[in-house]
């Protein structure tokens, strides 16, 4: 019983470590152009009107692409 329980607790083990460690955005694809992507999360409807209306002046796009990690 012993040995069953700690062969589960390393099977377990490694599907913790390798499995559930793939990060969300590892199926995205990547050859995307970011700034295509920044245009369509700028023009989304969830951005509140006020904000839109100030980014004559903020410039999101620019400034996100000018930011390099």
């Amino acid at each position: 019983m012993i040995k069953k329980s700690s062969s589960a607790l390393v099977w377990l083990s490694v599907f913790m470590l390798f499995g559930a460690g793939v990060p969300v955005y590892a199926n995205t694809p990547q050859n995307h152009d970011v700034g295509d992507l920044l245009d369509t999360i700028i023009q989304s409807p969830h951005r509140a009107e006020a904000n839109r209306l100030r980014d004559q002046f903020r410039h999101p796009k620019e400034t996100l692409l000018f930011v390099k990690p």
